[in-house]
């Protein structure tokens, strides 16, 4: 399946350059529209928790919450390395 691409922007689309995870959570976790990794680097955490949650969610969806399990550890034992890893 091919997903929509902006035509002014290939990566971007209407989020500009904040990716549409980021956007979600911020929304969801109702942080401050300033409130992004790369001008607050302490919520690299609990934006880490979250997406670990998420894939594990997704996992248990389509039947594949081993996979999910080991994809989310992955992910938080990178949780305290900053934005540059």
């Amino acid at each position: 399946m091919d997903l929509p691409v902006s035509v002014g922007r290939s990566f971007g689309g209407q989020y500009g350059w904040v990716s549409p995870f980021v956007i979600e959570v911020r929304r969801d976790l109702k942080l401050e529209p300033n409130d992004l990794p790369s001008k607050k680097p302490n919520i690299i955490p609990m934006l880490i928790e979250k997406a670990a949650r998420g894939i594990i969610d997704e996992g248990k969806h389509i039947g594949k919450e081993r996979e999910a399990e080991k994809l989310a550890k992955m992910l938080k034992e990178k949780k305290n390395a900053g934005m540059e890893e």
